[in-house]
């Protein structure tokens, strides 16, 4: 690390341990009361501020924030500051401690192995590479393996023989509960925590992109859905109902849950490659400093579209696929928002004057709908509204997948639809 920028951080915190008050201290604006091994103490108002600044600069810092989740930082620091406290020679031991802080970042080489559960899905295939994860399901042989080598690990703890049994005959039956689960694995250098929260992030954009691929594969009354283990479950909802005269009743049973699993076989895959999925695939395997903004703005676009199928109220539905419009078309020169993404998903999606004519209407008249929704009006959305849009949204995604090498960034995009209305 540079010399000055090692400065910058050891005056911001050598600052803050100055200005931190005891543990009963409140501030009028912001209160932090921090408890760590060699002490307690509380910042207040901008003492706080200046705390949550550093904490985001060593995230920024070399990309540590990939490495090292929040609540690491956090914590490491909090440490450092109670001991700068007690320390009479604040400047020496800063040096010394955050010395030794910067080079478990910079040498910090761990890999772990996560498996992330997912719930909604069947594997036909052995195994699968989508983006950043392998998806596949963990048969008994495999968690067998997996556990053998933790069973290494616990032998050479400081236990007891019998302690040691223990502790391996509960994993045993901790790998019997996770076989025949389908997993998505994924390999990193980072600290558990933020390992753990790196898998699921990667693990969650693949999800995107498998619900982007939904509508393609199967009906709507199929009513598919993939989550990660223990976000959809599976129940029969009855819901008894009774006349006010007690001449009639009625009892609703309805399954609540995916009532089939998405498919990853070959045909699955296949259907995939045609609607463009597998080029977004390849995107969540790029490095960052490679990704273009438009290809960025793709990811989002899918994302909010995954979104709208997750919801349960149409409402929330309907405005998840108006943003998913938004976060393409949004101008930039202070436009009506409304007639600007109506204008550009014509031109991107559909040609002849008299559909376009049609088409646009349709979309302003939708686009009014969310701006009721949003503040709070008594406009109702109907199925058929949120069918519709839904309509619209997949084949400007897909219609942008397929030009995905003719943008690099938003304003390219806009600027060629703008040629396009002149011409």
């Amino acid at each position: 690390m540079h010399d000055k920028t090692f400065e910058i951080y050891k005056n911001k915190i050598i600052s803050i341990a100055q200005k931190a008050n005891m543990p009963t201290k409140h501030g009028k604006r912001r209160t932090k009361v921090i408890g760590a091994e060699f002490g307690a103490f509380s910042l207040v108002d901008e003492i706080v501020d200046d705390y949550d600044e550093l904490v985001k600069m060593l995230l920024r810092e070399k990309n540590w924030g990939d490495k090292f989740s929040e609540k690491y930082i956090r914590k490491e620091l909090q440490t450092i500051i109670a001991k700068i406290i007690k320390s009479a020679e604040q400047q020496k031991d800063t040096n010394d401690l955050l010395e030794k802080f910067i080079n478990s970042l910079v040498n910090y080489n761990k890999e772990w192995i996560v498996l992330v559960p997912l719930s909604g899905l069947v594997m036909k295939l052995n195994s699968v590479q989508l983006g950043k994860v392998t998806i596949y399901t963990i048969t008994k042989e495999k968690a067998e393996k997996f556990f053998v080598n933790i069973d290494v690990i616990v032998k050479s703890m400081k236990y007891t023989e019998e302690e040691k049994q223990q502790i391996i005959q509960s994993l045993r039956e901790y790998s019997k509960n996770t076989q025949n689960n389908i997993c998505a694995e994924f390999r990193v250098i980072a600290e558990p925590d933020r390992a753990l929260e790196r898998a699921e992030e990667e693990t969650l954009r693949v999800l995107d992109i498998i619900r982007y691929s939904i509508p393609s594969l199967y009906h709507d009354d199929q009513r598919v859905k993939v989550s990660l283990m223990g976000e959809i479950t599976t129940i029969v909802k009855c819901s008894p109902m009774i006349s006010s005269d007690s001449k009639s009743f009625t009892l609703n049973n309805q399954v609540i849950g995916p009532l089939i699993p998405f498919e990853l076989s070959d045909n699955s895959m296949k259907q995939m490659e045609k609607i463009g999925a597998i080029k977004l695939l390849a995107i969540l395997t790029k490095p960052k400093e490679q990704v273009s903004e438009f290809e960025r703005i793709l990811l989002r676009s899918v994302h909010w579209y995954s979104s709208s199928l997750t919801q349960y109220e149409i409402e929330n539905q309907f405005l998840n696929l108006i943003t998913c419009l938004e976060t393409f078309l949004t101008p930039r020169d202070g436009n009506p928002i409304g007639t600007a993404i109506a204008e550009g998903v014509v031109i991107l999606i559909t040609t002849g004057v008299e559909n376009r004519i049609a088409l646009k209407k349709e979309i302003q008249k939708l686009y009014g709908l969310r701006s009721a929704v949003s503040h709070g009006g008594k406009k109702e959305i109907l199925e058929s509204d949120v069918k519709e849009l839904n309509k619209i949204v997949r084949r400007l995604i897909m219609n942008m997948i397929r030009r995905i090498d003719e943008f690099k960034s938003q304003k390219e995009l806009l600027s060629w639809i703008e040629e396009q209305k002149l011409s």
